[in-house]
């Protein structure tokens, strides 16, 4: 009996396989997590999940989306908690230190005070603490409570924009005018992350604020039956004074007006508005935020939004309206940069806050970005000058 042509067919086979396996193999691997900043019955189940399951190597990027630090960011060392208050914070510098990973922070609202009067000096106090006991491994961005936008090349082919998205929202001190970061309007804010996508044009951005800008959670307006009869439930988990028709007003004006931290207020439809309409001209980006302590995939004009901010805490969540994935459930995402040119998008939930009982509960390519999308002939129109006739001409009399 002849085998060889058996035996080449099979070789064949497995070296197709093993050529496919290592041509869509992980070339980047980008974590995920946001609103970790409090500790579940004293620990960070969540991070200890990611550490016991995800390769901290050089080719994983970890990326905290912002409410590092409950309630009201990092206080000075002379308050009384203070060591109590910061553990949230040190257990997410801890996960990069000591491995070969790197990580970066961005801010929430709670960094800034919750949006008080003394969120400037917060958010500098959690900077300067990140940026001295983090050692290198983890860094945080933007700056000195600037807007941002600041752009980190993670490889040859991705680029991380960072963006402090409660700059936007915050109505008291913030960097203005005459400060002295880069950017110090909206409009120059607008600009250089134009430019950044522009320079970027043929490469993967993943641009990350902590406010998302579609979300099917409380801050997109969606509240069950339980807030209208119970609205003080918001407050406090067990408080049900039934309120039936009055308490109505608290969701309804929610859902209609918002409040700062919701999509429908005025300042936040600006910044998404704004934001939006600079990104629409790159084809090849990811929108990754926290705010709502929940995971959903959102897909809506070819573009995909990520919320992971389900690092400590959840909140209630509606499955529909265009969502490709929702879990209200402790957990984080994890981005495989393939080397196709394809992205992987990973969602891992908890059944509890034990890092033992972590499970793959989504995983889909997410993202070509091997190619550009045709232009129409209309787009761009290249116009040629021709100069037939000319008059030499001296500059001036003196000549």
């Amino acid at each position: 009996m002849n085998m060889r042509p058996g035996l080449i067919a099979w070789l064949l086979l497995i070296t197709c396989h093993t050529a496919m396996a290592q041509a869509d193999s992980v070339s980047k691997r980008i974590i995920l997590v946001g609103d970790a900043g409090a500790l579940i019955h004293g620990q960070a189940s969540v991070l200890e999940s990611i550490r016991k399951n995800v390769k901290l190597d050089t080719n994983t990027v970890v990326i905290f989306l912002g409410d590092n630090l409950y309630d009201a960011g990092l206080p000075d060392e002379t308050y009384t908690s203070y060591s109590d208050v910061k553990a949230a914070l040190d257990s997410q510098i801890n996960l990069l230190r000591g491995t070969q990973a790197k990580g970066y922070m961005i801010p929430g609202n709670h960094d800034w005070e919750n949006g008080k009067a003394g969120g400037y000096e917060a958010i500098n106090r959690q900077q300067n603490y990140v940026d001295r006991y983090g050692e290198g491994s983890i860094e945080f961005f933007p700056k000195g409570g600037c807007p941002g936008p600041v752009e980190v090349s993670i490889s040859d082919d991705v680029v991380l924009v960072m963006m402090d998205s409660q700059w936007w929202i915050h109505a008291n001190n913030k960097p203005g005018v005459e400060s002295d970061c880069e950017n110090k309007t909206e409009d120059e804010v607008i600009g250089e992350l134009e430019d950044i996508l522009n320079r970027n044009y043929r490469k993967l951005v993943i641009l990350t604020t902590h406010h998302p800008f579609k979300s099917n959670g409380p801050h997109g307006g969606y509240f069950t039956w339980k807030q209208h009869i119970f609205p003080f439930t918001e407050m406090r988990e067990k408080l049900y004074i039934p309120l039936p028709v009055i308490g109505s007003a608290y969701p309804i004006a929610r859902s209609v007006f918002g409040t700062p931290q919701d999509i429908k207020h005025p300042s936040y439809t600006n910044m998404i508005n704004r934001i939006s309409e600079a990104v629409r001209t790159h084809p090849h980006v990811i929108m990754a935020a926290g705010h709502e302590h929940a995971l959903q995939l959102l897909k809506d004009s070819s573009y995909n939004y990520i919320i992971s901010g389900s690092g400590c805490k959840t909140s209630r969540l509606s499955p529909g309206r265009k969502a490709e994935f929702t879990a209200r459930s402790l957990g984080f995402v994890t981005l495989d940069v393939l080397k196709s040119k394809y992205v992987r998008a990973n969602f891992y939930t908890m059944d509890k806050a034990s890092p033992d009982s972590l499970k793959l509960a989504y995983s889909n390519r997410i993202l070509d970005y091997s190619t550009l999308p045709v232009l129409p002939e209309d787009t761009v129109k290249v116009v040629e000058y021709t100069y037939k006739d000319f008059v030499k001409a001296p500059a001036s009399s003196q000549y």
